[in-house]
């Protein structure tokens, strides 16, 4: 399988804004428990280079637990390699909420594609699973960043 996204596609600008993106959820975090580092649970989409995120989560948040959900087998085994704690093979668009995602402080849905029906869908499912935390959503494909904050209260 050819695939659209390899680790050549991401810019220092998507390296940037990944940065500030979990650098805000660990600030946010930390105001909500009024703790430095604790065992926050973390969910990302795996996607097929996880190893980047998956060392900035750890950088800014060692004891975080990481949990990387993707469709895509072998995104999944990318993630076990790359040290993510639990590792789901799932489609979030396409199941009800993951059991596994209850009681997440934080969820990075960081897409390659456009808003769609499905896209909508979990942006109402999984932002209220994290109702005290923190939901990103970026349309980025490595590149031109759009972001959405949904720090919720």
């Amino acid at each position: 399988m050819t695939r659209k996204f390899d680790a050549s596609k991401s810019t220092d600008a998507k390296r940037f804004v990944r940065e500030e993106h979990w650098l805000a959820v660990k600030a946010f975090l930390r105001r909500r428990d009024r703790v430095h580092h604790a065992k926050w649970r973390l969910a990302m989409l795996a996607g097929p280079e996880p190893a980047e995120e998956i060392a900035c989560i750890r950088r800014h948040m060692p004891t975080a637990v990481v949990i990387a959900v993707d469709r895509d087998p072998e995104c999944c085994r990318a993630a076990t390699k790359a040290g993510a704690d639990l590792v789901v093979h799932a489609d979030l668009f396409k199941r009800p909420p993951l059991k596994e995602l209850h009681g997440v402080d934080a969820i990075n849905l960081d897409l390659c594609g456009s808003i769609t029906r499905d896209v909508e869908n979990a942006v109402d499912v999984y932002s209220a699973i994290v109702r005290r935390g923190v939901f990103m959503l970026t349309f980025s494909y490595g590149r031109d960043v759009v972001e959405q904050y949904d720090h919720g209260t």
